[in-house]
């Protein structure tokens, strides 16, 4: 059988988290400030690199549309996303960090977190990130079924050796 590629949905997500990653990357803790000094151009080239790897179906003619309106959407997003770490005094700390730790609720536990911040007190915060066109995951929200936060609190906790202060899911 021959795969297929993943729905449009997952393949901006995909854009989108290896863009706030490559960003992280670029600038380490002074990723928020940074951003917002960032000129279009540099912007559009560190997104065009992001889709290159992850989402390079966005660069057939027949998408033109559609990635016109995410690299829109994401820029955007990121530049609420960074304003709201100034403004929480929030500096990333690592991006997509990965771990494998034994949990006491359910065993082993192998995952990736998106961003880890730091308050202006050393204490530690987790960012999940999620496309907002993802519907299932709004709704699991609304409805309090999401325990993936809770369950990586517990892990960075673990990894860390230190408390987690605060978690949020961001919703590009």
């Amino acid at each position: 059988q021959v795969g297929q590629l993943p729905d449009l949905d997952t393949i901006e997500g995909l854009v989108a988290h290896l863009f706030v990653q490559k960003l992280f990357e670029t600038y380490g803790e002074e990723m928020a400030e940074e951003y917002h000094q960032m000129n279009d151009t540099s912007k559009d080239q560190l997104l065009y690199e992001a889709i290159q790897q992850k989402g390079a179906v966005l660069l057939l003619p027949e998408y033109k549309l559609e990635r016109k309106q995410f690299e829109s959407i994401l820029k955007e997003s990121v530049t609420v996303l960074t304003s709201i770490m100034q403004h929480l005094h929030l500096k990333p700390i690592g991006s997509e960090v990965e771990f494998n730790v034994s949990l006491d609720t359910i065993g082993a536990f192998y995952g990736s977190i998106d961003m880890v911040l730091k308050n202006a007190n050393d204490d530690l915060v987790i960012f999940d990130f999620k496309w907002s066109e993802s519907k299932h995951f709004k709704t699991d929200l609304e409805e309090r079924k999401a325990m993936q936060l809770e369950l990586y609190a517990e892990a960075a906790q673990k990894h860390y050796g230190k408390p987690i202060v605060g978690v949020a899911y961001y919703l590009f």
